[in-house]
């Protein structure tokens, strides 16, 4: 027979352990035939999360007002996270002219293409440029500046 603390999951009758949802241990593992018996023990660890991280690169860029940018947004993966990214971006002391485009959008790979795109209008300074992903319940945030000059 089989036995194990109910804290660390069960065991089945063939010795077949089955985590519990929580973190711990050492727990003991019992197994016992007739007058034979043997001991074990286990530590149960939760599964990390699936989740994505962001990053830009390069991390800053200067432009003429006028002209257009890009930059690569990188989308590390982790712990098996195969979901769609969105991707979203502000700028910060936003001027209407200066946008900013995802392709492609959303993001299903390890990277995609941010465009800045400025007006011969768009006023000079450094902006901070805020980089969201957002999948399902899980969100990322990375940023980059532009420089106007």
């Amino acid at each position: 027979s089989w036995s194990v603390d109910p804290a660390a999951g069960t065991i089945n009758t063939s010795g077949l352990f089955t985590a519990g949802a929580t973190s711990g241990g050492p727990y003991t593992v019992r197994a016992t035939s007739g007058s034979v018996s043997g001991t074990a023990y286990v530590t149960v660890t939760a599964p990390v999360p699936a989740s994505f991280t962001l990053s830009a690169s390069p991390s800053s860029r200067t432009i003429k007002p006028g002209r257009s940018t890009s930059y690569t947004i990188s989308i590390t993966r982790s712990s098996g996270f195969t979901g769609e990214v969105t991707l979203t971006i502000a700028v910060s002391d936003s001027p209407s002219d200066v946008l900013g485009t995802f392709s492609p959008n959303p993001a299903t790979g390890t990277s995609a293409k941010l465009t800045i795109t400025t007006t011969s209008q768009s006023p000079g300074g450094t902006y901070t440029l805020t980089i969201t992903g957002t999948s399902g319940g899980l969100s990322a945030t990375t940023t980059a500046t532009l420089t106007l000059r």
